[in-house]
């Protein structure tokens, strides 16, 4: 078998059960949103990506998954933590243009699609404050 090109995944030639989430297995609601978690961290993650905290969020969302009913806020969770472990979104306490921590003001500049912006990168003039 050749290697893989980068980007591709790797064959598997063995695993070991670590966390099984019985509750995903009674449940098809929930069964179909730890589909949807998991196939959306596979989308967001670039090829050669350091996975470990993007397994985190999968594996807490699966989790919370399988111990029961739980609402779609469960599924916003882990988008927005999967969004962010992946660099597609900021942390809220980031600035969006440069990545500094947010201060005491942080602005919502309309035209980097409502990211929160510090002062020194926001154009106060076309502006809102948003603290």
């Amino acid at each position: 078998a050749t290697p893989p090109r980068k980007g591709e995944l790797h064959d598997l030639q063995s695993l070991s059960t670590v966390e099984d989430f019985p509750g995903l297995r009674t449940d098809p609601l929930a069964l179909g949103r730890a589909a949807y978690v998991t196939e959306l961290a596979a989308a967001l993650s670039p090829p050669d990506h350091d996975a470990r905290e993007v397994f985190s969020v999968v594996t807490a969302a699966l989790g919370q998954l399988s111990q029961g009913p739980v609402g779609a806020g469960c599924l916003r969770w882990a988008e927005v933590h999967l969004l962010m472990c992946t660099g597609h979104l900021p942390p809220p306490n980031r600035c969006g243009t440069c990545g500094e921590e947010l201060g005491g003001a942080a602005f919502v500049h309309p035209s980097h699609s409502g990211q929160l912006t510090c002062q020194r990168c926001a154009a106060p003039a076309s502006s809102a404050a948003a603290r």
